[in-house]
């Protein structure tokens, strides 16, 4: 190999590494359970699962969040030059017009699969799929920006990641909400939400200096770490629907005790942060919070269909 192709695969190499960093796949290893636990819940048997429209909700779910993390760093790269520079870093050596291009390759495709799922009959998934789109968009980019608004700041991201992608996926398998779905999906939401709030109280001085104002502006951190402990908590209350799906299914169990220990685990994090002040040493372990809480939940759910 020539000392010149040594350097073209480094520099490719390089360039996948950035992509990845503002892709945000540290979180992103979070997203495959947001998008199979909805489907999970909703399935009776592997046959409801074992097919290429499940296949194409998951590589949808997979786009839209990948396409509002790049989003995200583009317009927060100010934001991000002050803490997380590996964010801004990358932004910069990918170049802020190659963004632009891969983000509008992302919403080609990603409108391709939407409409696939449209032509299958999946209209409610399709609606949900365009205000996830809309919400991701209005997040980050000027002139709505809803990152900076108040109390709507958290609100896409809640909304986006945690309640439409879950609810797309149950309904991917059946039409009907059933009562106990929808405390699941409530109580998941929340869960979640609380985990995010971590991550907005650790921003509390970057995002000032940058005039952004988040529930960490508007009612402290204290008392924002304090939501984000009652909504971790709200977990417990996923566990118990989840469970009803459970009877007879030993080895399930013992997933769904693993996700009683990680929503345990999380909320004692959180907790600490609250009384320590260490906001952004336990804010670093939220991936960790979504895999110990998400994995578990959906290997439960999953073992439940043999």
């Amino acid at each position: 190999m020539s000392i010149t192709n040594i350097f073209s695969l480094s520099k490719i190499r390089s360039k996948i590494r950035d992509f990845l960093i503002v892709s945000r796949i540290n979180i992103q290893v979070g997203t495959p359970p947001n998008a199979l636990i909805g489907i999970l819940l909703a399935a009776k048997n592997l046959e409801d699962i074992l097919n290429l429209h499940i296949v194409t909700y998951f590589i949808l779910c997979i786009l839209l969040v990948t396409f509002a993390s790049n989003i995200n760093c583009l317009y927060d790269i100010s934001v991000d030059e002050k803490y997380k520079k590996h964010l801004s870093k990358a932004v910069r050596s990918l170049g802020r017009k190659n963004i632009k291009i891969i983000l509008l390759i992302e919403v080609m495709v990603g409108f391709s699969l939407m409409y696939f799922l449209y032509l299958r009959g999946y209209f409610v998934v399709f609606f949900l799929a365009v205000v996830g789109l809309f919400l991701a968009i209005a997040y980050s980019m000027p002139p709505l920006r809803i990152k900076k608004r108040g109390f709507l700041s958290p609100l896409p991201v809640f909304f986006g990641l945690y309640l439409l992608i879950p609810v797309g996926g149950w309904y991917m398998v059946r039409n009907d909400l059933t009562f106990d779905a929808v405390i699941f999906f409530s109580s998941y939401f929340l869960m979640n939400s609380g985990f995010i709030l971590v991550n907005v109280t650790e921003d509390y001085q970057e995002d000032r200096e940058e005039n952004i104002r988040t529930w960490a502006h508007i009612m402290g951190v204290k008392n924002t770490l304090k939501i984000a402990l009652i909504f971790s908590l709200f977990g417990y209350l996923a566990i118990v629907v989840i469970s009803k799906h459970l009877i007879n299914k030993p080895f399930a169990i013992l997933f769904l005790l693993f996700a009683i220990f990680g929503i345990s685990l999380s909320s004692f994090d959180i907790y600490k942060a609250m009384q320590e002040g260490s906001i952004k040493r336990y804010a670093k372990k939220m991936p960790f919070w979504f895999i110990i809480t998400r994995y578990p939940m959906v290997l439960a759910l999953f073992v439940s269909l043999f």
